[in-house]
């Protein structure tokens, strides 16, 4: 399935730079979809082992004050 609030993975940026777009799963995504999004979303991490993110650029800013990126939502938090 697909999700728009699901954070899987730590990378960031594009797998093909010709294109403009983010890596499905990442951090940065889940901001850009929840800003695409009307109303507050609510991240869910699945990212294994100890989570460490380390943007390529700036992320974008959240526009939505009840948008939460929450990482104790990870099993085994």
């Amino acid at each position: 399935g697909f999700s728009y609030s699901a954070v899987t993975n730590t990378r960031d940026g594009d797998d093909d730079p010709t294109q403009r777009r983010s890596i499905q799963g990442s951090l940065r995504q889940f901001i850009q979809n929840a800003n695409a999004l009307s109303g507050g979303q609510s991240s869910v991490f699945r990212v294994p082992g100890p989570t460490v993110f380390q943007p390529l650029s700036e992320l974008p800013a959240i526009s939505d004050t009840f948008t939460v990126i929450d990482v104790t939502r990870q099993a085994g938090y």
